[in-house]
């Protein structure tokens, strides 16, 4: 009696059905994978700190998508960082790794008094924070990089209200006579009517009005409160907006602090103007000043795709870029937004690289044509919104090419027996007649066939539209034309092509006319 003994081979049924359930639940889970969020919007946070005659501040920037949750960076990121000040502005670059969440720095200060914090990156939101120092101001032999003075004719760009803008003097002018913090306020006071020299120190308002912010009820403008003086217990200061929310309803100020932030939501295009209300318990010079805020359509991201997603090398195509929401729904821009685009991959050609998204509509087109066969990769750019990628996959023609060698063939053919098929041809067995067949002017006809139907495509030698001249019926037709012109067809095209002239028929009726004299 033999012992049977077990080979390697297939494996049994239930091993493969054991792979197969598994390979399915891969798939499944893989399929089934959340998408990685990607970062839509900057966000700043700063604080400052005195440091001998001088101050520096701390600087932490973060990534969030369009929730206002935190992402992590697909690429490092390099954001720009500019502390605005009265009498100039420090840029400073700051690199967010791949993989992490956030990036920090420290930027020593040219100055002190009421700084804005602005952080940008060309595919990203900004945002902005505003600090409150003592103020100070370097000596001409103390420096610090990246700062740049403003002129002295010019007129700083306001983030404290429409009536600092209106003040005919510099914020140079006001730093240099402000030996401290409430005397920069007092000045500040002056500038805005409500006080008088030698008085306490008014409120005011700030927040970042140099920007747009999007009307989805999360992207928020921040509203800060700055006194003139700490309170002496907690205070809550109502403001009141022509639209939107606040969050919190009030901006809350604790004990022994000077200053308090809310922010300012809407899901409504459109400006808001945010005013003081009143105050709990009152404080006496409250702030007078108003800020206006601009909230756009809630546009967060590009989307590019070919239409058709698929063409020949023979086809034209065109590159839909469409602005969308957080949720990839079409949302129509309210001012013309530019779109550039650039080739990343393969080869093609597009009639410009820039192009623009009229106010009112969603999508630009853009025609696009494949030099080479393979996936063509194209990006779009736009301000403040992540490049997008669409590709396009381009194939050889060989259904177009199939009929029109057929038609070009059948055309010599054709032309080779115009006056009627030879004895050879029309008597005998089937293979003397296909040998004796006119190969040389069928052979002719395939390639003058081919020349003429792409005369058709590329030198528009047809009055037909360019989807006509595409169809397959169209492509016989004209191969089989093209066939039985034989070599004529390099005359039409090369005059197409001035290289050859086309001859005037007034001059050659003259030369006859005087030969037949």
């Amino acid at each position: 009696m033999q012992k049977a003994i077990k080979t390697s081979g297939p494996l049994p049924a239930s091993g493969i059905y054991s792979l197969t359930l598994f390979s399915l639940l891969l798939t499944s889970q893989i399929l089934a994978a959340p998408a990685v969020p990607r970062p839509v919007k900057l966000a700043i946070e700063a604080t400052a700190r005195l440091v001998g005659d001088g101050a520096t501040a701390e600087v932490v920037v973060s990534l969030h998508d369009a929730d206002n949750k935190s992402v992590i960076a697909p690429r490092d990121l390099t954001v720009q960082i500019e502390a605005r000040e009265f009498s100039g502005v420090q840029r400073s670059p700051l690199t967010i790794k791949a993989g992490s969440q956030s990036g920090s720095c420290s930027l020593p200060l040219h100055e002190g008094g009421i700084i804005e914090f602005w952080v940008g990156h060309p595919e990203l939101r900004p945002d902005t924070t505003f600090v409150r120092l003592k103020p100070f101001t370097l000596s001409s032999s103390q420096s610090v990089p990246g700062f740049t003075p403003h002129s002295r004719s010019g007129i700083p760009g306001t983030h404290l209200g429409r009536e600092v803008s209106e003040v005919g003097q510099t914020a140079r002018d006001i730093g240099d006579t402000a030996q401290s913090v409430h005397d920069t306020i007092r000045r500040l006071g002056n500038l805005f009517g409500s006080i008088k020299p030698g008085s306490e120190h008014p409120a005011f308002l700030a927040g970042s009005q140099g920007r747009r912010y999007l009307s989805d009820n999360r992207d928020a403008a921040l509203i800060q409160v700055f006194l003139g003086q700490p309170v002496s217990k907690r205070t809550e200061i109502q403001l009141v907006s022509s639209g939107g929310k606040f969050d919190p309803p009030n901006v809350t100020i604790e004990a022994g602090k000077d200053t308090g932030q809310t922010r300012l939501t809407s899901d409504k295009t459109g400006v808001i103007e945010v005013t003081f209300a009143k105050a709990l318990p009152k404080i006496k010079l409250p702030p007078t000043n108003a800020l206006s805020f601009s909230f756009m359509p809630p546009i967060v991201r590009l989307n590019v795709r070919g239409s058709p997603p698929q063409i020949t090398l023979l086809d034209t195509a065109e590159l839909l870029v469409q602005l969308q929401d957080a949720s990839g729904k079409a949302v129509a821009t309210d001012e013309p937004r530019p779109i550039s685009t650039a080739i990343v991959s393969g080869r093609a050609e597009i009639e410009s690289q820039k192009h623009v998204i009229p106010a009112g509509e969603f999508e630009t087109r853009i025609a696009f044509r494949p030099t080479r066969c393979g996936v063509v990769g194209v990006k779009a750019f736009a301000d403040n919104l992540p490049a997008e990628l669409g590709e396009v996959r381009v194939t050889l023609p060989t259904m177009l090419l199939s009929v029109s060698a057929l038609g070009g063939s059948l055309g010599g053919l054709f032309a080779a027996f115009h006056s009627g098929l030879p004895a050879a041809v029309r008597n005998g067995p089937l293979r003397r007649r296909v040998r004796h067949l006119p190969w040389w002017r069928m052979s002719v006809g395939l390639v003058t066939g081919f020349v003429l139907y792409w005369s058709f495509i590329f030198l528009s030698l047809s009055a037909l539209p360019q989807a006509v001249v595409l169809n397959p019926f169209s492509a016989l037709v004209s191969s089989l034309l093209g066939g039985w012109l034989g070599l004529n067809v390099f005359t039409l095209v090369l005059k197409r092509l001035h290289v050859l002239k086309a001859e005037d028929p007034t001059t050659v009726t003259a030369s006859e006319r005087t030969a037949k004299a």
